[in-house]
C-alpha cells in the first residue's frame, strides 16, 4: 500500500499538487490510528509511572508541586509568583479534585494520564498533517510516552503543571498549522496561561501568517488576545503578592538579569557536559535522530521557518535558566513532531525499520522507564548538576563514573544513529503542512 505524501510549492505556502508515493509504512496515519495511538500513551504512561513509584518530599507532593496543591486547596493566594502564572492546569485540577477525587495528588493523577492521551493525540496529529506513516507516528508516540520529560517525570512526581501546558501548546501549533481562527485564539490563551514559554506561539502564529500572507486584520485580530492573556496574567500575579515575597519571575528587568547571571555556569566543563547530554537525549532516540539529521530538516526549516520561533527561543532560554535545564528544553515538543518526520520522510522501507528499532533501543538506553525512582536518584539522575551548585563536596563522589559511563554511551548512541539516520535514500518530494 502506499502513503499520500503532499507535494507542495513555497508559493503562498500552498499545496499545488498531490501524487501517490510508496514509502515505508501501509498508509498516512488516519484519525482511528490516532486515537488508538492515544489510548496506547495513556497505558504506557501508567506502566511507567508504576515503575517510577512516586516521590515523598512534601506528602507526595514535591518541591513547587506544594505550590501547586496550596493553590487547588486555597486559590491563587495559596501559590507563589511563579506558580501563579500558570492557573489553567490548576483550575483544571482544582475541578477534578472537587466534583470527583477530593484528593489534589489524585486529581493531578488523573489529570495527567488524560493529558498523556491528548497530547498523545495531538501530536500523533501533527505527524499526520506533514504526512508521516503509521510507523513513523507510532514510533514517535510510543518514544515520547517512554521519555522522562514527557512521561516518567509525571509519573514520579505527578504534582507538576508541565504536561498539561505540554498540552495545551501543542494544541496551539496544530490549530495554528490548520489555520483556523477561533480555535488558534482558544489553544493559544490556555497555552500562555498555563507556562510562560508558550508565548512563543504568538511569534510562531505570526511569522506563519505572514509567510502565508494573511491578513494584516487577521493576524491582529488572532493574536492581540493571547499577547493580552500574556499581560494579564502577570498583572493578577502581582495583585496577589505579598510582603517579603520574591517578584523576581513577575519583572522583567530582575528576571533578565538573573538569566544572564546564569551564564556563568558555561565556565565550567561540567554544566556544558550535563547541558548537551539532556539536550541530545532530551526525548531519547527521537531527539537524537532528529539532531542528526541536520540537512534534513535544516532544509526544511528554509521554507517554513516559523518553526525556529518556538526552537531558539527556548533553546536560548534553557542556556540561561537554572539547573534543571531539560525541563526547560522539553518545550519544543510542539515542533517535534514536524522535525521528525522531515527527518526520516525519505528513508526506504528497509532503513526505516532499522532506524525505528535502535531509535527505541536508544530511548530505552537512556531514559530507564522501568526504573525505581527515589529523591536521591532524582537529582543525581534528573538534575545532576544541582548537586553541584547546592553540594559540591560530595557531588563529584556522587556524580562520577555513573555519568562518565552515561556520557560516552550517549556518544556511541548518537554516533550509530546518525550512521542510520544518513543511510542512502530515495528522493521525496518537498513536504509541508496539508
Amino acid at each position: 500500500m502506499s502513503t499520500v505524501i503532499r507535494i507542495v510549492s513555497s508559493e503562498a505556502g500552498g499545496p499545488i499538487a498531490e501524487r501517490e508515493r510508496r514509502w515505508f509504512g501501509p498508509g498516512t496515519t488516519r484519525a482511528l490510528d490516532c486515537l488508538l495511538l492515544a489510548v496506547a500513551a495513556m497505558a504506557v504512561f501508567l506502566v511507567v509511572g508504576a515503575f517510577s513509584g512516586a516521590i515523598t518530599v512534601n506528602d507526595g507532593y514535591g518541591y513547587d508541586g506544594f505550590a501547586y496543591v496550596g493553590m487547588v486547596n486555597e486559590g491563587m493566594g495559596g501559590g507563589n509568583p511563579s506558580t501563579r502564572l500558570r492557573p489553567v492546569v490548576v483550575l483544571l485540577v482544582t475541578a477534578a479534585d472537587r466534583l470527583v477525587f477530593h484528593d489534589p495528588l489524585a486529581s493531578f493523577r488523573a489529570l495527567n494520564v488524560v493529558f498523556t492521551g491528548v497530547l498523545a493525540l495531538a501530536l500523533a496529529s501533527l505527524c499526520r498533517r506533514y504526512g508521516a506513516s503509521r510507523a513513523a507516528t507510532t514510533t514517535l508516540i510510543v518514544n515520547l510516552a517512554l521519555a522522562i520529560s514527557t512521561a516518567k517525570m509525571f509519573g514520579f512526581y505527578p504534582t507538576l503543571v508541565d504536561l498539561g501546558a505540554y498540552v495545551f501548546m501543542t494544541v496551539g501549533a496544530l490549530a495554528i498549522v490548520a489555520g483556523h481562527r477561533v480555535p488558534i485564539v482558544v489553544a493559544c490563551v490556555l497555552a500562555v496561561l498555563s507556562r510562560e514559554f508558550a508565548g512563543t506561539l504568538i511569534v510562531f502564529g505570526v511569522i506563519r501568517d505572514l509567510r502565508l500572507r494573511r491578513s494584516l486584520l487577521a493576524v491582529a485580530a488572532t493574536y492581540l488576545p493571547v499577547a493580552a492573556a500574556v499581560v494579564g496574567v502577570r498583572w493578577l500575579a502581582l495583585s496577589y503578592s505579598v510582603a517579603g515575597e520574591e517578584l523576581r519571575p513577575l519583572t522583567t528587568m530582575t528576571l533578565a538579569a538573573s538569566l544572564l547571571a546564569n551564564l556563568t555556569w558555561w565556565r565550567d566543563p561540567r554544566y556544558v557536559a550535563f547541558w548537551l547530554y539532556f539536550a541530545v537525549t532530551l526525548f531519547g532516540g527521537v531527539s537524537m535522530a532528529i539532531l542528526a539529521s541536520g540537512r534534513a530538516w535544516s532544509s526544511c526549516l528554509r521554507r517554513e521557518p516559523e518553526w525556529l520561533a518556538i526552537l531558539l527561543p527556548i533553546a536560548a532560554i534553557t542556556a540561561m535558566g537554572y539547573t534543571d535545564m531539560w525541563r526547560y528544553l522539553a518545550f519544543v515538543l510542539p515542533a517535534v513532531p514536524v522535525l521528525w518526520v522531515w527527518a526520516v520522510s525519505r528513508h526506504p522501507p528497509a532503513s526505516a525499520r532499522w532506524l525505528f528499532a535502535v531509535v527505541t533501543l536508544v530511548t530505552c538506553l537512556t531514559q530507564r522507564p522501568w526504573q525505581a525512582m527515589d529523591v536521591a536518584t532524582y537529582f543525581r539522575d534528573w538534575f545532576p548538576y544541582f548537586l553541584i551548585v547546592e553540594t559540591p563536596a560530595t557531588a563529584d563522589a556522587t556524580l562520577w563514573p555513573l555519568w562518565t559511563y552515561r556520557l560516552a554511551a550517549a556518544m556511541v548512541a548518537l554516533a550509530v544513529t546518525a550512521w542510520l539516520v544518513r543511510a542512502p535514500r530515495r528522493p521525496a518530494g518537498r513536504m509541508e503542512a496539508a
